[in-house]
């Protein structure tokens, strides 16, 4: 029928031309909305590109918007298949026919971050699809999103520090985003690991700090945060107590209870060292000194 129409088109002349057209247009169109159906939407994008050469007035705009949403729905399917590259060609062919940015903003983020993610490359983070005009706003969280989908890779990878970077630049463009929020709370909580292994309480403590504000990436389970901090507090002055150096024991078990009331160990540790500061300055014939000690640790 399309052929036909389209032999007749080129041999008609004045309205009855631009009848024939719309009709060759609506045929090729109908055969694209079966093809949609069937799921082959190749074929269909193809009827459709086909059907706009020679069309006109409200019958290409018809053809072009239907283009457009076959064209969305190809990068639907490339994004399903993990087909991050196929995903933005698709996108970038829908902005080529007039597909208007927002339509397809969410998704091409999506895309960019994955293939910023794979190929470790932050500046794919602040590209625009070719023609865009995305508003400021749609443009940051297009960016958060892909520097949080980077860092998340980076995380994985076991580079805390640039993830916690590439994190934080995600929060800065949209404070508001779960996505920028989870990706500075996880690169925050690993960092916190690392440093409760060396004992660096100090820094422990910062840490988690900066983390409780972005808690709700656990989606309502409990994080232990006193226990983090007590625990390396404890941990570390266990530490001191092995080499004798009681009064930072004493200084570490210490802040480890305010945080830790509750403990019993490190109640115990605590009148360990107690008692040992005592016979030390009992040995030396420091009874004054020993006695109050003797006494916290009974």
């Amino acid at each position: 029928a399309a052929v036909a129409l389209d032999r007749a088109q080129h041999l008609a002349a004045g309205a009855l031309r631009e009848r024939l057209s719309a009709w060759r247009g609506g045929v090729l169109n109908a055969g694209a909305v079966a093809l949609v159906a069937d799921g082959r939407l190749d074929d269909a994008r193809a009827l459709l590109e086909l059907a706009q050469d020679g069309s006109s007035g409200a019958t290409k705009a018809s053809l072009t918007a239907n283009l457009q949403n076959v064209r969305l729905r190809l990068a639907d399917d490339a994004l399903e298949r993990k087909d991050w590259s196929g995903a933005i060609a698709q996108l970038d062919a829908a902005a080529r026919v007039g597909a208007p940015a927002s339509d397809y903003a969410a998704q091409r983020a999506r895309a960019n971050a994955e293939l910023a993610a794979l190929e470790g490359d932050a500046s794919r983070c602040s590209t625009e699809p070719p023609g865009a005009r995305t508003t400021a706003p749609a443009a940051a969280q297009a960016a958060s999103m892909c520097f949080a989908t980077l860092s998340k890779a980076r995380r994985e990878a076991g580079a805390i520090d640039e993830a916690l970077q590439l994190a934080r630049r995600a929060l800065t463009l949209a404070p508001r985003e779960d996505g920028a929020q989870s990706a500075v709370f996880f690169a925050l909580v690993e960092k916190i690991k690392r440093a409760r292994e060396a004992d660096h309480c100090d820094l422990v403590e910062t840490l988690v700090r900066e983390a409780r504000p972005f808690e709700g990436a656990l989606h309502g389970q409990p994080w232990q945060h006193e226990e983090i901090i007590g625990g390396c507090l404890a941990h570390a002055g266990e530490m001191a107590f092995k080499v004798r150096d009681w009064g930072t024991a004493a200084a570490l078990l210490r802040r480890a209870a305010t945080h830790l009331p509750n403990d019993t160990a490190v109640r115990t540790n605590l009148a360990r060292v107690d008692a040992n500061r005592a016979l030390e300055h009992a040995k030396g014939g420091a009874c004054d000194q020993a006695r109050p000690l003797a006494h916290r640790a009974a």
